[in-house]
């Protein structure tokens, strides 16, 4: 150790503290003891630990909900789709044979909404009339159009947009070598069947 190591050393041995600091330490130094050794400190801890467990199992539980709810909502929604196919290739004999939705609509009474078509459709394909059917469970009815460009026929199936059906998803997929679309408008659950060419230009 040389010299100005040495002079350090003398210097910070001499150095003492105030006497207030020391019994400001020694009273804080007693009151953690004291808390620390008090008769509830072991519960406050057992329910902070308790707290923690109750929001990891909430946390657990609400995670679990939201896989059921998607695994609800994906079965739910492809028994849609394959329902809807397999109406659209059912060649059964259409009860309102027209070419008019409007006068369509008068005729099936048994309907608890009114029928329409989006304009897209409406501009592309003439209807060839419908009959009654069902999509999940709801009344719907089974639209058949023919687009006079390419001569081929597609399916419009159109219910109402109940609470009931809020589990199946909007969705657009190929279902047995035909696309299907499934959307909401205006308060009605639409899905579209028909090959990809004549569904290409619906949106």
């Amino acid at each position: 150790m040389n010299d100005s190591d040495e002079r350090i050393k003398e210097h910070y041995a001499a150095q003492t503290l105030p006497d207030d600091l020391l019994d400001q330490w020694v009273a804080d130094a007693h009151a953690a003891e004291q808390a620390l050794s008090g008769p509830g400190v072991w519960q406050r801890i057992a329910s902070h630990r308790g707290l923690g467990i109750a929001v990891a199992a909430c946390v657990f539980m609400a995670v679990i909900a939201v896989v059921h709810n998607v695994g609800v909502h994906a079965e739910r929604t492809e028994r849609a789709l394959k329902e809807v196919a397999m109406n659209h290739f059912t060649r059964l004999e259409l009860e309102f044979k027209d070419s008019s939705i409007d006068s369509i609509d008068e005729q099936m009474v048994l309907l608890p909404f009114d029928m329409t078509l989006p304009s897209d459709i409406v501009k592309q394909y003439t209807v060839q009339g419908a009959r009654y059917c069902s999509l999940s469970g709801q009344l719907a009815a089974h639209i058949k159009l023919t687009n006079p460009a390419t001569d081929k026929t597609v399916s419009v199936f159109m219910t109402r947009a109940a609470d009931e059906l809020d589990a199946i998803d909007d969705s657009a997929k190929s279902v047995d070598g035909v696309d299907v679309k499934i959307w909401r408008e205006s308060g009605l659950l639409y899905a579209m069947v028909g090959s990809l060419e004549t569904t290409d230009s619906v949106q």
